[in-house]
């Protein structure tokens, strides 16, 4: 009786500890839209940061990361594209990047507005986010 009670208590112990491996990514996501351009993020080690700014990449409209392969914040993978409702009639839905919270240290997060007929005089609208991950 004795030896059951304790292997169900290790195992009632093992489950624990792992639940917040079998919780899933939710858990470590963290969601940013326009609202929070120029701000600071603080995110732990491993968490995913998901950024989501309206587009509509069929007229040319969408965003572009400027800058790639940063050792602190890591894009996870490419853009997707999602249509749904958005507040401005010109966009037809949201682009969605993902970044892996990778080294502690701090960076800035640029991503630029960019329309296919713009020229070079144009100043891109950009969208900031400064990172700090400890």
């Amino acid at each position: 009786m004795k030896r059951t009670l304790m292997i169900s208590a290790c195992v009632a112990l093992l489950v624990l500890a792992a639940a917040p491996a079998l919780a899933g990514d939710d858990d470590h996501i963290v969601r940013v839209t326009e609202a929070s351009n120029g701000k600071t993020k603080v995110l732990a080690p491993g968490t995913i940061l998901e950024v989501v700014l309206e587009a509509n990449p069929s007229a040319g409209l969408k965003w572009h990361l400027t800058s790639k392969n940063d050792p602190v914040l890591r894009e996870e993978d490419d853009p997707e594209f999602s249509r749904g409702e958005t507040k401005n009639p010109a966009m037809n839905g949201a682009q969605r990047f993902r970044f892996k919270a990778d080294e502690i240290g701090s960076t800035l997060l640029t991503l630029v507005f960019r329309s296919k007929v713009e020229s070079d005089d144009d100043t891109p609208q950009e969208f900031n986010l400064s990172i700090d991950v400890r």
